[in-house]
């Protein structure tokens, strides 16, 4: 499915493709932060769950490709990610010699573009439980990844950790909490451009029936402004005559959870006034002299796309 800029809501979700889709059971593995790789593995009849890639090429998935002998063996490997710089291969298997059940392995790229032997990523990161679907913050140098170990509050829980250059290890990883993790399995977590909205697939009351797709909104991560432009008219009969035409004074005021959030600027050259804001409720008001004061109430919701502008007029009425 697809979202322009200029849109709120998702498309319909469309199939990838016969190139793609077997009569195999098909499960996403993970996918590129450019969406320009999908990775696949599936539930086949010979037992086998392997790890295929298909490359978008002009909006389409083309035919997959197996990653190989050092990425896929006889045993299973399931989630998978890249770095950031696309010479690293991150993915989940049960193959013998790991720590127990699914763990995660990176593997380099090497000289003619093959994957090189895979490393276990160690006892911080895997345990006696299963460890899988790891994916890279586009954003950061956070690996977010799958456990049902390191305490987890229930079967599969998402963590988060950082590579620690002074130790060469990987950080202990932190589990990302309630509401993110329930008692259900949760399994995958992706990040959009943005630091604060992730998505995330999780069984909830509020759902339509078994895992569906959550956006994820990270309060603590700095949210996108949404530029707020407006004029100030005046009313007279039918008539809206631009406030820059008198020279009454004019204040601008935002308030936001009862408090004073703002105060802006009028240009009287251009009758405008400009605000920059972020996602709440917010009280916009403007008090003139001789003018009955106005406030105007609106709401920049989470799921404004970036770089869009919003316009609100002001018409005043004589005191």
């Amino acid at each position: 499915s697809k979202k322009k800029k200029s849109q709120t809501l998702w498309n319909k979700a469309k199939l990838a493709g016969n190139l793609v889709n077997t009569i195999d059971d098909e499960f996403v593995a993970g996918m590129s932060s450019n969406g320009q790789c999908l990775f696949v593995h599936y539930n086949q009849y010979s037992g086998f769950e392997d790890i295929n890639k298909s490359m978008r090429i002009n909006g389409l998935f083309r035919e997959l490709d197996n990653l190989g002998a050092k990425i896929n063996s006889t045993y299973k490997e399931e989630g998978a990610c890249y770095s950031k710089s696309g010479d690293t291969l991150f993915f989940a298997s049960n193959h013998s010699g790991g720590y127990g059940g699914f763990d995660l392995y990176y593997s380099l790229k090497i000289p003619g573009g093959e994957w090189g032997t895979p490393i276990n990523m160690g006892v911080n990161i895997n345990t006696a439980a299963d460890e899988n679907y790891p994916n890279i913050d586009p954003n950061s140098s956070l690996l977010y990844f799958a456990s049902k170990g390191h305490g987890s509050i229930g079967g599969y829980d998402l963590f988060y950790t950082s590579w620690n250059l002074e130790q060469n290890e990987w950080n202990s990883p932190a589990n990302l909490g309630y509401p993110i993790n329930n008692t259900y399995d949760n399994k995958t977590i992706s990040f959009t451009e943005s630091p604060r909205y992730a998505y995330i697939s999780s069984i909830m009351k509020k759902g339509k029936g078994s895992f569906d797709i959550y956006k994820a909104v990270f309060l603590d991560r700095e949210a996108d402004y949404l530029i707020v432009t407006g004029n100030v008219f005046v009313k007279n009969f039918n008539n809206q005559i631009p406030f820059n035409k008198f020279d009454n004074p004019i204040s601008i005021s935002v308030y936001k959870d009862d408090e004073l959030f703002g105060i802006y600027a009028f240009n009287r050259k251009r009758n405008t006034f400009i605000l920059a804001l972020g996602p709440g409720t917010y009280y916009l008001e403007i008090e003139a002299d001789t003018f009955k004061p106005v406030k105007k109430k609106f709401t920049i919701k989470e799921n404004h796309y970036r770089n869009k502008k919003r316009k609100i007029n002001i018409f005043l009425e004589p005191d």
